[in-house]
């Protein structure tokens, strides 16, 4: 869930036009997890994506790609599937 939330809010800062990765980005990925998971596990959340992605974790890899094609979806005003295709196929 953190590569979706990751992937989403890159592709969010991306087409405001910022960096995917910059400021925009984490603080959008920053407010979704103290929002959906609560003000306590945010900065661990937010640090151990960041560790993921550095270390190359495919799982974090195709949660972000997942994630970025949804909020692709929703800026082109289609419904978003790609996390439920994914889990569906799991």
């Amino acid at each position: 869930m953190c590569g979706y939330i990751a992937g989403f809010a890159d592709f969010l800062a991306n087409a405001a036009g910022e960096e995917p990765g910059g400021s925009l980005s984490q603080t959008i990925a920053l407010r979704v997890f103290e929002t959906t998971f609560g003000n306590s596990a945010r900065e661990r959340l937010m640090h151990e994506t960041w560790e993921w992605m550095h270390s190359g974790s495919t799982t974090l890899t195709q949660g972000m790609l997942i994630g970025a094609a949804d909020a692709n979806a929703l800026m082109e005003k289609q419904i978003p599937t790609e996390l439920h295709t994914y889990l569906s196929s799991s």
